[in-house]
């Protein structure tokens, strides 16, 4: 038997049900409706099941316990839920779905065990979880908006599958403005629905996102890096602690955090207050 399912929560939930269920099953995951029905449709003369035919709703115990934080002391595990942990492991680039749903499966009915972490699948998805959670945390606190005109621009190059977060973030923060994201090669325009698109969120051509903005915007903070620069005492400097707040790995995100990652390796230039007066 063949057991389709997405890759999103309901979808491994139900996966990992209709497994216990059907232990001998063959799962097959889509990232989307679309990429699932290809990937079923390949398997000719079996027996091909989409997951809703099998598990026709996910259990309420499971349900109820979803968003349930887990008790602990440890600062790592506080305010963890079994829905927090699953969605930012499902987003890891590193992330299995069928390794998943089997972690799932063998602690079914009793969901929540899974965050007691006992064995190695489970510890492994634990760390998928904080690396995701640690980039849009980082992504949201070292990214700059660009202002042109009335909108604004901003540059992301997400490791992990968090661009949907950042955007409704974004949306969030600056709810009166229209912004346009470069997120890898594409582009967004979020707060859409006022310049006349169907869905808050449009995904968009380069030269769609070039005549909104006109020329698209070097970064404007040149004038307030002078200001902060100035201010620094370089004898005051905390190395290690800023390489620890924010580690070489995490410097792809954003031209900001590249530029904030060179300070902290080679120093911060000896500029003065009058130059910020200046400029």
């Amino acid at each position: 038997m063949i057991i389709g399912y997405k890759k999103d929560l309901d979808g491994v939930l139900r996966a990992a049900v209709a497994l216990k269920k059907n232990p001998d099953a063959t799962m097959v995951c889509g990232a989307n409706a679309r990429e699932l029905k290809q990937k079923l449709a390949m398997y000719h003369g079996e027996i091909v099941l989409n997951v809703d035919e099998v598990v026709k709703d996910v259990p309420f115990h499971a349900k109820a316990e979803l968003w349930v934080r887990f008790p602990s002391c440890s600062p790592m595990q506080r305010g963890l839920s079994l829905g927090s942990y699953l969605t930012y492991a499902l987003r890891n680039d590193q992330c299995i779905p069928d390794e998943l749903v089997r972690l799932i499966a063998r602690y079914y009915p009793n969901f929540m065990a899974i965050l007691a972490h006992k064995d190695a699948t489970a510890k492994k998805y634990f760390r998928l979880q904080r690396e995701t959670c640690g980039e849009l945390e980082r992504l949201k606190a070292y990214c700059r908006f660009r202002a042109t005109g009335d909108m604004l621009y901003v540059e992301v190059n997400p490791k992990h599958d968090i661009k949907d977060l950042f955007m409704e973030w974004a949306m969030r923060r600056n709810g009166d403005r229209i912004i346009v994201v470069r997120c890898h090669a594409e582009y967004y325009i979020l707060n859409a629905r006022a310049l006349g698109y169907r869905a808050e969120i449009a995904n968009v051509t380069k030269e769609e996102a070039e005549r909104l903005l006109g020329d698209i915007p070097d970064t404007d903070s040149e004038i307030w890096d002078t200001f902060y620069d100035s201010q620094n005492v370089e004898n005051r400097r905390n190395k290690r602690y800023a390489k620890g707040r924010l580690p070489e790995k995490y410097s792809y995100i954003s031209p900001e955090i590249r530029k904030e990652r060179k300070k902290i390796e080679h120093g911060i230039q000896p500029d003065k207050l009058d130059d910020f007066f200046r400029q």
